[in-house]
Parts: C-alpha cells; structure tokens; sequence
C-alpha cells in the first residue's frame, strides 16, 4: 500500500510503517525516556524537596512554590529534547532501530524545530496523562483534594484522546494517526535510497517474512 505522502525525491515509493514497527520503536524510545527520567528525578528530587521546606515557612512560600514548580517541570526536559531532536532529524533512535521516518506529508523532509517542538509537547503530554491515569485508578479516591480529582479526571480524557487518536493507525488505510494528519506528518518506510534498515531485518526474519 502506498504512502499518502507523494514527494520529488523518491518518498512516493515509501510505503506506511507497520504496527508492529511503531510499537517496537515506542518501547525503545519511552524506555530512554524512563531511564533518562530517573536520572533526572534524582537531583531535581533534592531541590524540590528543598521547595517544599521553603513552602513550610510563610515568609518563603511563594519562592518554594516556584522551585518545586521548576524542579516538576525540569524533570520532563529530557524527554521533550529527546523526542524534538529526533523529529527535527526524520526519526528518534526507535524508529531509526525499525526503519521508518517522520516526515511531512506535504514534501517528505523532516517536520522543523517548531513542528518538532510542539508535537513533542504533545507526545509528553499524552504520556504524562496515560501514567497519571494509571496512578490515579490504582489508588484509593476517600481523601483526595477537588484539585487531585481535577487532575484525574482530565487524565483519564486526554487518555481517552490517546486511545482514539491510535486507534486510526490500525483502522485507516494510511496508517496515519490523528495527531499525524494535525500536524501534517507521514510516517514511512522502504523510502528511495534508505540503505540502513537497522533492527527491520532481524525483525522479519523473526516473523518468518
């Protein structure tokens, strides 16, 4: 089946990636994603509790509010850098293990920082949700804050967007998601001159292609 993405250069002959690429790829990059965010979480760990001592005394409150909040934020950095940089270049170090690229749809090069960037934000979101869910249905509700049924409650509907938008990969005939057609990005493999098909063959072989 051809790619929707039809481009000068030779992406015409790509075709879209195979579910069980995608998921192969997910599992190496959110695994280097989780290794870098306990990495992180160590010393961001230690100035966000150093956030919560200076919220313990009111004449320091509104500097440990700001702290934690930074320390909260900065534990994400790694992951949003990671995914940014490897979209700006066509592909993370997961899709390039499965032999596939992110490219605009448009003209089959690699989606700019800015698109990179804001695709990013939305990938952390998603995955910060998803986790947040989880947590939040295994633990018990009898005490929580409205702020803390807040957060769960619209964890569980970004989930639910995260269910529907990749639901489409599998159902639509480009094997595109939601997000991809938002942000105008196709994701290819077998594309004119790729030579380097990194874990593809193994993963043929496996499946006794």
């Amino acid at each position: 089946m051809a790619a929707t993405a039809l481009t000068r250069n030779g992406i015409s002959e790509a075709t879209p990636v195979e579910i069980r690429r995608r998921i192969g790829a997910a599992l190496i990059d959110w695994t280097i994603c989780v290794v870098a965010y306990v990495v992180v979480s160590i010393p961001l760990g230690l100035i966000e509790g150093f956030g919560f001592a200076l919220r313990s005394e009111s004449s320091t409150a509104a500097p440990g509010r700001v702290v934690t909040l930074l320390a909260q934020i900065a534990v994400l950095l790694p992951t949003l850098l990671y995914f940014t940089l490897g979209l700006r270049e066509g592909h993370t170090l997961g899709m390039a293990a499965f032999d596939f690229k992110t490219l605009d749809a448009r003209n089959g090069k690699p989606p700019g920082i800015v698109r990179s960037l804001v695709r990013s934000l939305v990938s952390v979101a998603f995955g910060a949700a998803v986790v947040l869910a989880y947590m939040g249905h295994s633990a018990e509700h009898t005490y929580w804050s409205h702020y803390e049924r807040t957060i769960y409650v619209l964890a569980l509907i970004v989930t639910g967007i995260v269910v529907v938008d990749k639901a489409f990969v599998p159902a639509h005939r480009s094997g595109r998601a939601l997000t991809d057609r938002l942000f105008r990005l196709v994701r290819v493999t077998g594309a004119a001159g790729d030579t380097d098909r990194g874990l593809s063959d193994w993963l043929d072989r496996r499946v006794g292609r």
